[in-house]
């Protein structure tokens, strides 16, 4: 009967360990507001670790005479991170500027002026040229969207590096009881990478010539030559589109393609210059929970683990840089100034002589911020550049997320292994105008901030002293919708005392 009710007691504590995590699960484990980086890494050891590794190892070799604890862990981690392509809703791998689809140049032309605008005076002469009315005619029917993504649409192949240092400490409050503190600082660029094609036939170069550009040939080869030119691809069949005579591609080229980047984009307040620079990460600080449950310890006929249900919750201050909605390539290096609160929680068992196996469950809440000239639509065929901005409340919505792991701890000498699978999936932001105007879609901007992707860390630790350890990580993207396919590897040095 003693087994019996020595179970019924550990099942009770079991009971309540998990309601603990069911309870957190409400709040779930920080990730970021983050399409290039959503599922940061900040040390190299297996994350469900929580400063418990030696405590461990004395409970499966039965050594409670032995028992103690270790008090705190430092992780100092350089990484880099690289991504040169996306995907997209559907899943297609795309340049990284076509996450939400191709820019579609002669939207720019359609939808109403919303209220004290004026509609710049080279996009009212393209109007007028390309679909033959007047400059105050409001546009809104799909005849001029081409169907391929051809006529009218630029391309955007992007290059983003980020290269950085993290560090994470943990101290342990009591036995079970921990707090952790998490930052960095990065180096991030993201530039439009050369296409090495001039999209912008000399011929189509508008009279008079772009400002300070004086011979086609210079203008074409300094300012087209970074962006591909859907319009180039289009047959001679398709030319021009059907109902618009004047929709060609020479005119296309002529009135919209080739001033872009010189004429066009100033006048609709959009900065598309190269993005490059260094900033502190956001600080993250937390509160973590877990406890060691011994099974199968006095019955020599079945396997002994351990059983360690934990928790954690944590909040994010934006120490980061804010980049301004109006520059398109920016990337910030964690949530753009949004504070954020989330917890995780989850079990793992560990067999003496074998793995050890972990899942757990996050979820994260982004707290609202105003937002200065957003770029937003006025039509419901603009797509990826849109003609105004307009000032906003954003929400993001939450993130969730689901990992599961298999680790090994000294499977070969001293050497350790882990492999972590995570989903992360953002849902759909609150995009709000603080002053209400009809011509603007916000609803419209809301549908393209969902993403979801799937990564998976690789580890490798290796043990030089009982407290110190070096490790590699490597984080692989496995599946992605309208997110980046970003690769990130990892040093890590780590301390425990």
């Amino acid at each position: 009967m003693m087994p019996i009710q020595r179970d019924r007691r550990l099942l009770k504590k079991v009971l309540c360990a998990f309601s603990l995590c069911a309870y957190s699960n409400l709040v779930q484990a920080m990730t970021m507001y983050s399409r290039q980086d959503p599922y940061p890494v900040y040390s190299t050891l297996d994350p469900q670790t929580f400063i418990d590794r030696r405590y461990r190892e004395q409970l499966l070799q039965n050594d409670y005479a032995q028992l103690s604890c270790d008090r705190a862990h430092i992780a100092i981690t350089p990484f880099g991170q690289n991504a040169n392509e996306g995907k997209n809703l559907c899943g297609q791998r795309v340049e990284l500027g076509d996450l939400n689809g191709r820019w579609f140049m002669p939207g720019l032309l359609y939808g109403p002026v919303p209220e004290g605008r004026t509609l710049p005076t080279i996009l009212g002469t393209a109007k007028t040229a390309l679909f033959g009315v007047p400059t105050d005619t409001v546009i809104n029917d799909c005849q001029g969207f081409d169907s391929k993504q051809l006529m009218g649409f630029f391309s955007v192949p992007l290059n983003y590096r980020k290269r950085g240092v993290r560090f994470q400490i943990e101290a342990m409050l009591s036995c079970d009881v921990g707090i952790r503190l998490e930052g960095g600082l990065a180096d991030i660029w993201q530039s439009v990478c050369p296409s090495y094609i001039c999209p912008c036939p000399p011929e189509a170069v508008p009279t008079p010539p772009v400002i300070g550009q004086q011979d086609p040939d210079v203008h074409c080869a300094a300012v087209c030559a970074t962006y591909i030119n859907e319009t180039n691809k289009v047959a001679a069949a398709d030319s021009p589109l059907p109902g618009l005579p004047d929709m060609t591609k020479e005119n296309v080229n002529k009135y919209l393609m080739c001033p872009f980047q010189c004429n066009i984009a100033p006048v609709i307040c959009i900065d598309i210059d190269d993005y490059h620079k260094l900033s502190a990460e956001d600080i993250r600080l937390g509160l973590f929970w877990r406890h060691d449950y011994v099974i199968n310890d006095t019955r020599s006929k079945w396997p002994e683990f351990l059983f360690i249900p934990f928790a954690i919750v944590q909040g994010s201050f934006p120490t980061s840089k804010r980049v301004c909605a109006d520059q398109v390539f920016a990337v910030s290096a964690g949530n753009n100034g949004h504070y954020a609160v989330g917890a995780a929680c989850g079990m793992s068992g560990e067999f003496a002589t074998s793995v050890e196996f972990g899942w757990e469950f996050g979820y994260t809440h982004f707290f609202a911020k105003d937002v200065n000239n957003m770029p937003m639509p006025t039509s419901c065929f603009q797509q990826g550049i849109y003609p105004f901005c307009a000032n906003t409340t954003v929400q993001p919505g939450a993130n969730w997320n689901f990992g599961a792991k298999m680790s090994t701890y000294h499977f070969l000498e001293r050497l350790s292994f882990f492999f972590e699978y995570m989903l992360i999936i953002h849902e759909k932001d609150s995009i709000k105008l603080r002053q209400c105007d009809a011509a603007f879609l916000p609803k419209q901007l809301e549908e393209t901030t969902v993403f979801k992707t799937q990564v998976a860390n690789v580890g490798f630790n290796y043990d030089i002293s009982p407290n110190i350890g070096l490790g590699f990580l490597w984080q692989a993207p496995l599946q992605q919708q309208v997110s980046y396919r970003s690769t990130t590897i990892m040093f890590g040095f780590n301390a425990t005392f």
